[in-house]
């Protein structure tokens, strides 16, 4: 039998020493079983459609095949960038003025950019531009220069092709 339920004080006060809870008051020991949630009174959970509401727009919506995509990272900037596929790729850099092309990337991807000021070392941001070629599957990123501390530093495309910019 539970020692919870016998009814001599006796035997709570051993159960409550036996426990490490000897310090406690009887309510205390009460109160979580009467507290408790039996699965029929438990919170509704909120759709996920609801979730997805609180999502920016995305700046590009790409037509996928096979889960794939390809980037084409044109850098516009006043100096050479870093870019690196999340999971893909080691970091690399891209020249000023420079493109490259990266085929067959899985999605959901992301893409990160970064540059360092040459005077003070601060991280850089961009305005990343982003628009979905005539071809299948292709997005074209285009990186420029932005105002200190305004701007982006990251491309991701989730798994129906939507493009977002951060």
């Amino acid at each position: 039998m539970n020692p919870m339920m016998q009814s001599s004080p006796k035997s709570l006060h051993r159960f409550l020493w036996a426990t490490g809870m000897s310090g406690c008051c009887m309510t205390s020991l009460v109160i979580p079983a009467i507290a408790t949630l039996s699965p029929t009174s438990w919170p509704e959970a909120k759709p996920t459609s609801e979730i997805a509401q609180v999502l920016p727009d995305p700046q590009a919506i790409l037509s996928l095949t096979r889960f794939r995509a390809t980037v084409n990272i044109t850098n516009q900037a006043d100096r050479p960038i870093v870019y690196a596929v999340v999971g893909e790729t080691e970091p690399r850099s891209l020249d000023k003025g420079a493109s490259v092309t990266l085929r067959n990337l899985p999605v959901p991807t992301s893409l990160l950019l970064r540059a360092n000021d040459d005077a003070t070392q601060e991280r850089l941001f961009f305005s990343i531009n982003v628009a979905a070629d005539e071809t299948a599957g292709v997005l074209n990123v285009t990186v420029a220069d932005e105002n200190p501390n305004d701007g982006n530093t990251s491309v991701y495309i989730d798994t129906n092709g939507k493009v977002y910019v951060d």
